[in-house]
């Protein structure tokens, strides 16, 4: 049940990761008290909640920035950055590279 629950949240922060999620929101869709809840995702996924969001728009501007349709200020906004700093910050402690590198390293590779 626990896990399903997870799962549940999960899902959720797929569809939603570039919205401002709270842990109480989270919490409260697994019906689970925010503590509680952050002991059990964390013990499902072997994530915390923040690690995952963040996993989860990495992920998403990964795929943005090789479909290179939009600038990277334009990206951050979309996956739920709110400056492009704090956007440029996360994506480096993710892959290492800066986006600009990443699409390089990409296209070199392919």
């Amino acid at each position: 049940i626990r896990n399903q629950m997870v799962e549940n949240v999960a899902a959720y922060i797929a569809g939603h990761y570039a919205e401002n999620l709270t842990l109480e929101e989270l919490a409260g869709k697994a019906f689970l008290s925010p503590t509680y809840f952050s002991k059990v995702f964390k013990e499902c996924t072997g994530q915390t909640i923040t690690q995952f969001i963040r996993s989860r728009r990495i992920d998403a501007a990964c795929a943005l920035l090789l479909g290179g349709q939009l600038p990277v200020a334009g990206i951050a906004e979309r996956v739920g950055y709110q400056d492009v700093s704090s956007f440029y910050e996360a994506f480096r402690k993710a892959t290492g590279l800066s986006p600009k590198q990443y699409i390089a390293e990409k296209a070199r590779t392919e």
